[in-house]
């Protein structure tokens, strides 16, 4: 329920920053393309038939192109890549599980000046993303006392995201961000007669933007 609701906070959010965005912004309208490269650092909890859900540790990033498309209104995609690290129990055994995962969103984005009234000051912004993406499970690892064993190509979902952070303009050609993300997997992958999908995922993203 938490995590239910901190999903509406940060589409709220995102919604209201867009409709804030329109009107506040400096950055030069040649710049219509913009290099993100974003590493990522969290939690997810996966769900696996047969399997209680697992909690674990996230870690990779996103290399996307984006293209303005108004005058604070951006489109990126691009790709992204992904592991997750947990613990769970297989036959009262603890074993251990890194999954790898493909991932290729579609965000629309947007930014508003913090500074509004002062247009000398414009190099700070606060953002905001939302939108879908697609995603590819390539890999599964377990290690048992046991032995071990790899599963691959376990399948395609989609699911949904929000963002939300500050942007730092550097230069007129670099900017750095931080920014917290949450998504879930809205379908699930299917392979085997196993539905497995990322419950919930939430990040604290790293952002380096260079516009082209």
């Amino acid at each position: 329920m938490k995590k239910n609701l901190l999903t509406l906070t940060l589409l709220l959010c995102s919604f209201a920053l867009f409709a804030q965005s329109t009107t506040t912004t400096s950055e030069n309208p040649t710049n219509k393309f913009e290099v993100l490269v974003i590493a990522k650092l969290g939690s997810g909890i996966i769900q696996e038939t047969g399997s209680a859900p697992t909690n674990g540790n996230i870690n990779g990033g996103d290399f996307l192109l984006s293209m303005k498309l108004g005058k604070a209104f951006n489109l990126a995609t691009g790709l992204g890549y992904y592991e997750f690290y947990g613990n769970r129990t297989l036959d009262g055994n603890t074993a251990s599980i890194k999954n790898a995962y493909l991932r290729f969103p579609l965000i629309a984005h947007g930014n508003v000046s913090i500074y509004k009234n002062k247009p000398e000051n414009q190099r700070i912004f606060l953002t905001a993303g939302l939108g879908f993406y697609g995603n590819h499970q390539f890999k599964q690892e377990t290690e048992t006392i046991a032995g071990n064993y790899s599963d691959s190509n376990l399948g395609w979902n989609l699911g949904f995201s929000t963002q939300l952070g500050v942007k730092f303009e550097v230069t007129d050609v670099l900017n750095l961000g931080i920014g917290y993300e949450v998504q879930s997997d809205l379908t699930d992958m299917k392979k085997d007669g196993v539905d497995r999908k990322m419950a919930s995922m939430n990040t604290l993203n790293f952002t380096l933007g260079f516009k082209l």
